[in-house]
């Protein structure tokens, strides 16, 4: 998994036998699978279901102090996100691959206010 600064995440699943190997991996995600994830400065905008396979993740909005309340492999994702306080919820399978790739999903379908009013037509003030 790499993250650059903040709302920029990448992840590649493989197994490496040389450290070598995992930093040409990395490069090669900075420089074409950086996905950027939309995020306010304390939490996510929105609640969203992420659905990947037979897992599911669910992610809602928390209060500054709440932190990170999520299992393994989605608190993983979210601490790289730089998210610092944030709700989920992992429904269905529990398999670590596909739990990720949900929680990817999850976080790429978060909109904010100025994309919600581009999609409907309207001014920001209007929403």
């Amino acid at each position: 998994m790499l993250s650059l600064g903040q709302s920029l995440l990448g992840v590649r699943f493989n197994h490496f036998h040389f450290f070598q190997q995992v930093i040409v991996s990395l490069l090669q995600i900075r420089n074409a699978g950086l996905r950027h994830i939309q995020c306010l400065e304390t939490t996510i905008p929105h609640q969203v279901l992420g659905v990947f396979a037979s897992s599911q993740v669910l992610l809602k909005p928390a209060p500054a102090g709440t932190g990170v309340i999520a299992g393994g492999p989605v608190r993983a994702v979210i601490s790289a996100c730089g998210v610092p306080n944030v709700l989920t919820k992992s429904i269905g399978r529990r398999n670590p691959h596909n739990v990720v790739k949900a929680t990817i999903v999850a976080l790429e379908s978060l909109r904010d206010r100025a994309q919600v009013a581009e999609m409907r037509g309207l001014a920001i003030d209007k929403l």
